[in-house]
């Protein structure tokens, strides 16, 4: 079977509610969109975004809402994926340089190090599983993540768990009571328990 079928075969699969088929299909197109990004990233922010991790970012979001793709040319799911891919990298191109500089986002990828424990802080729901065994799948898919999060979300995980500041000062810091603070915690890790899980599936198989 040439490429063009069995991306035919696994889209078709996957439009009949094959979460294995879909994986496969993504992963198909890998390769692809990652020579797509890899020209249109800014040379200053190579070091910050990594084009694998915008792929990783466009597979969860292709995974969550393929239901709602609808097929018309040929090539169309190539470029759905495309657009969402170059949308991913504009938004984190836009969080590292709204209200911060380079260097403010360097410095806070460096205290992702920091980070590293949370994913085995988060509760073993069966679907994180498989990044213990993976420590650098485990930290990209990670970075990944929190890329996803709210300002707000972030930057409380960040001061919590890279910094390790008390929740006391983080209210301080945030403007916010004791109990909103954890309030954001227990979210922000709520969200990114759902985001590893989804990520898990792609950032594993590699």
């Amino acid at each position: 079977m040439d490429r063009k079928a069995k991306l035919k075969q696994l889209f078709d699969q996957a439009k009949h509610g094959d979460e294995k088929a879909l994986e496969s299909l993504l992963w198909e197109h890998f390769n692809d969109l990652c020579r797509y990004m890899t020209p249109q990233m800014p040379t200053d922010l190579k070091a910050l975004i990594s084009v694998e991790d915008v792929v990783s970012q466009t597979f969860y979001e292709a995974f969550r809402d393929f239901s709602k793709f609808r097929e018309k040319p040929e090539g169309s799911f190539t470029a759905w994926l495309k657009t969402i891919a170059r949308n991913r990298m504009l938004d984190n191109i836009r969080k590292l340089r709204k209200g911060e500089n380079v260097n403010r986002a360097t410095n806070d990828n460096a205290m992702l190090s920091g980070c590293r424990d949370l994913v085995e802080l988060l509760p073993d729901d069966g679907t994180t599983a498989s990044f213990a065994a993976k420590r650098e799948d485990a930290e990209r898919a990670l970075q990944a993540a929190l890329n996803q999060l709210s300002d707000q979300h972030r930057e409380a995980i960040l001061l919590r768990y890279a910094e390790d500041i008390g929740i006391d000062e983080i209210a301080e810091r945030m403007g916010k009571t004791r109990g909103a603070v954890r309030g954001l915690l227990d979210r922000a890790k709520a969200e990114l328990r759902e985001i590893l899980g989804s990520m898990s599936r792609f950032m594993s198989a590699r």
